[in-house]
């Protein structure tokens, strides 16, 4: 008996369901847990606030600042490290949620459709976050552990461009997903292969290239509510 194919919603997490990035918070949680020196948190919340909002930084600058949050977990337990996302994903739903995103996720889930949260933060938190939201699931950036505990290294690619493209393919073809009745949500110019991906795409919150990229293909935009 084959599966009739259904529609599914994808979702990134940075500057669209949430306001601003996770990586703050993730630096903060592991300073919390006394896995970083205050040397280490102030040298990377100054570069990071400098590259915040940027567009103009290339794409190589920011994911060696994104490589650098995740090394920061070596040596940490992966049980101790969940227990964290805990905080997190708290923080994130009590400050910093975005209530217009939030939305469309529940209309989704009560329209049928799968939802899924795709990201470049570290899985743990992605999931943990999802959780609490109720959607389907999540897929992350994962480190690699070694008999439980974090190398400092990456497993496989970060979340993101291409690979984030390519694991909503992947996923949609274990899942019996059909992409062309499917939407995602995105702010960011990197998630143009995932946007085009879907049948129908929503940007949120753009800049004025992703903007005009929407507007071109009479894609959906949401703004924030005035």
């Amino acid at each position: 008996m084959t599966t009739e194919p259904k529609p599914v919603a994808f979702f990134n997490l940075d500057n669209t369901l949430i306001q601003g990035t996770s990586l703050g918070h993730f630096i903060q949680s592991l300073s919390e847990c006394g896995q970083l020196s205050w040397r280490n948190i102030s040298s990377f919340k100054l570069k990071n606030s400098r590259l915040r909002g940027k567009k103009s930084k290339s794409d190589l600058v920011i994911e060696q600042q994104i490589h650098k949050a995740f090394r920061f977990l070596q040596g940490s337990r992966q049980s101790q490290f969940l227990e964290e996302c805990e905080a997190i994903a708290n923080r994130l739903l009590n400050y910093k949620i975005n209530h217009q995103v939030l939305s469309q996720i529940q209309e989704h889930k009560r329209n049928g459709h799968d939802t899924w949260l795709l990201t470049d933060a570290p899985i743990e938190i992605a999931t943990t976050l999802a959780q609490k939201i109720g959607m389907t699931g999540a897929l992350g950036t994962k480190s690699e552990i070694l008999e439980g505990t974090y190398s400092g290294r990456l497993d496989g690619e970060l979340l993101k461009g291409t690979h984030k493209a390519q694991a909503a393919k992947e996923l949609a073809s274990i899942r019996s997903y059909d992409l062309t009745q499917s939407f995602a949500y995105s702010d960011s110019l990197n998630d143009l292969p995932l946007l085009a991906s879907v049948g129908t795409p929503y940007v949120v919150n753009p800049n004025s290239e992703l903007a005009r990229i929407a507007r071109k293909n009479a894609w959906h935009e949401l703004t924030p509510a005035a």
